[in-house]
């Protein structure tokens, strides 16, 4: 399930810590498209409404994927697979301010989370595995023209979406609250055992190195 969200996202979902620098809008051709080079928050700040297509490479684990920009907005629509696994289609919506993220396998470990907070070392090595890291990747694109549909940056009505930032904020006073227990990693491991929420579970377990 790991591998999925961080494929999913990419786009974030993922799809997108820069690896080649910024060497971004290379060329363009009204037929061919403009290739480009970045990241979806590079995409955003151009300015530009335009759809931008994966340029996806052998061996990587998104497989194929589409990003779709308009102002602040952005969302993407990918397709992953990892190693014995079936190809997985997930998705994230950015409305600037928050990043919803999902894939159509396990709707109920939908999450969505505030993007300043990825700026935060310890929140974000948790996000990375909900698809936070998708936001962010440096990858490859071809960019077209895109007349904006407002209803492409609308999150699915029938998800229910866990909001990651609140979780992360209760565990961080959850662990702070056992510092002092007896038996140390241990009791606490014990007690991340007491979360029913998965991805929450599996978070506050990789934060204190539990098995």
């Amino acid at each position: 399930m790991k591998k999925i969200f961080i494929g999913a996202l990419l786009v974030a979902i993922a799809i997108t810590l820069a690896a080649c620098g910024a060497q971004k809008g290379v060329g363009q051709n009204a037929d061919q498209g403009e290739a480009f080079k970045g990241s979806i928050q590079d995409l955003i700040t151009r300015g530009k409404s335009a759809k931008c297509v994966l340029q996806a490479k052998a061996g990587d684990s998104i497989i194929s994927g589409t990003t779709y920009i308009s102002g602040k907005n952005a969302r993407s629509d990918f397709q992953m697979t990892g190693a014995g696994e079936a190809a997985t289609n997930g998705h994230f919506i950015s409305d600037g301010t928050w990043m919803y993220s999902w894939n159509d396998v396990s709707k109920d470990q939908a999450v969505k989370f505030k993007i300043d907070e990825m700026q935060n070392p310890e929140f974000k090595n948790q996000a990375d595995n909900s698809g936070a890291n998708n936001y962010e990747d440096q990858m490859d694109y071809k960019c077209y023209p895109w007349s904006p549909s407002s209803a492409s940056f609308v999150p699915p009505a029938d998800i229910n979406f866990k909001d990651f930032s609140a979780m992360m904020n209760q565990l961080q006073q959850q662990t702070q609250g056992l510092n002092n227990l007896p038996g140390g990693n241990s009791a606490m491991c014990a007690q991340c055992d007491k979360i029913t929420e998965t991805q929450a579970k599996a978070s506050c377990k990789q934060s204190l190195g539990c098995k």
